[in-house]
């Protein structure tokens, strides 16, 4: 996609000021940064901003990019628009808080790739490979020591594509990587297209329940080469452009009569009447429950955390006799739905940091 043209009346003093300001804000987009910057550095408006930059890398320093959320196309163009005036790639790199091989990616310069690709392969030649080594339902290998183990829940700290073969078979339940630029321990969130889908390929297996935004999910179908049972949408007020996403089960399905949700008004006399016989309204194919923000009792240290209450509702309409297993467990949001639900779980993760995060919360919840 390509970001509009900008353009501004103002001086470049005043643009600089809303950019640098603005991306503090929530919702802020990184299209709208991009607009801005962009315009700041045609006709090197960006040295007629006090006290007067002469070098490009110290103009960039100036600016922090790296709260929002990086669109791949847009940072492309971005990317690509800094290197014409020679911007450093370390700079450009420490701008969008990306490595400094997805700016050598996103300019071609990495493995020789054109046009910033992984590679000539296409995906479906990826998945083809893939398919090849798939995850099969038999452990193989010694499983590992855990990270923590406690009252049917455990952590295993490592490469999920390392740790899975050495499970038995459960139910995935997972909310991954975006691939949108977040800013994980031990995880660069911005891989090349064909390189994600491969990733996830290699990770996933069924049955599964996984968070994803909607488009996404439809690109997943085509990487499983199956459709999903059942899409539910998780809907959360936010400032930012996109407002849901979608919760999908593969390879299983969903039975959404075993949780029943409240009404809306349980006020009424006749609702409290209702709700004493049923117990509360049928739950619907959309769940409103917003994110976890900064001001949240249950925000960790972990920049994308999914809500408690989503997952937990996931696995309270969604039976299986194995233990629930997140790939991606993070700040451990699964993991506590599962100890709440009294399901077995099992949580892999890459970084340390995110594991002792996840067992402390475990703790607290289990004390």
């Amino acid at each position: 996609m390509t970001i509009r043209a900008f353009e501004s009346h103002e001086t470049p003093e005043q643009v600089y000021g809303r950019l640098t300001e603005s991306v503090h804000h929530t919702g802020y987009g990184f299209e709208r940064a991009c607009e801005q910057l962009k315009w700041l550095l045609r006709q090197d408006r960006w040295k007629a901003i006090p006290p007067g930059y002469e070098d490009i890398d110290k103009f960039l320093a100036s600016i922090d990019l790296t709260e929002l959320r990086l669109a791949r196309d847009e940072r492309k163009d971005l990317v690509q628009q800094l290197a014409a005036i020679r911007a450093g790639q370390r700079a450009t790199a420490r701008l969008l808080g990306v490595g400094e091989q997805t700016v050598a990616r996103d300019l071609g310069k990495l493995r020789g790739a054109p046009n910033g690709a992984a590679d000539s392969k296409d995906l479906r030649e990826v998945i083809a490979e893939h398919d090849k080594t798939l995850i099969t339902d038999a452990p193989s290998g010694a499983t590992p020591t855990p990270y923590y183990s406690e009252a049917g829940i455990t952590i295993y700290h490592g490469d999920c594509r390392a740790i899975l073969p050495t499970l038995e078979r459960g139910l995935m339940v997972t909310d991954p990587p975006y691939n949108i630029g977040y800013h994980y321990n031990e995880y660069g969130d911005a891989l090349d297209d064909v390189e994600y889908w491969a990733f996830l390929q290699s990770v996933l297996r069924m049955p599964l329940v996984i968070i994803h935004y909607p488009e996404s999910i439809c690109r997943l179908a085509m990487v499983l080469r199956r459709v999903p049972e059942k899409v539910v949408a998780w809907v959360y007020q936010a400032g930012t452009p996109k407002q849901w996403r979608g919760i999908a089960w593969f390879g299983t399905s969903p039975d959404l009569s075993l949780v029943r949700q409240p009404y809306r008004n349980p006020d009424d006399k006749r609702v409290r009447a209702r709700m004493a016989l049923s117990g509360g309204a049928a739950l619907y194919d959309w769940w409103l429950i917003e994110q976890v923000k900064n001001v949240s009792a249950e925000k960790q240290a972990h920049p994308c955390q999914i809500p408690v209450a989503v997952m937990q509702r996931a696995l309270q309409v969604t039976p299986f006799d194995g233990p629930v297993i997140d790939p991606f467990c993070g700040a451990g949001s699964t993991l506590v739905a599962a100890q709440i639900v009294g399901r077995r779980a099992i949580g892999i993760e890459i970084s340390e940091e995110y594991c002792e995060i996840a067992a402390n919360r475990l703790r607290a919840h289990g004390g």
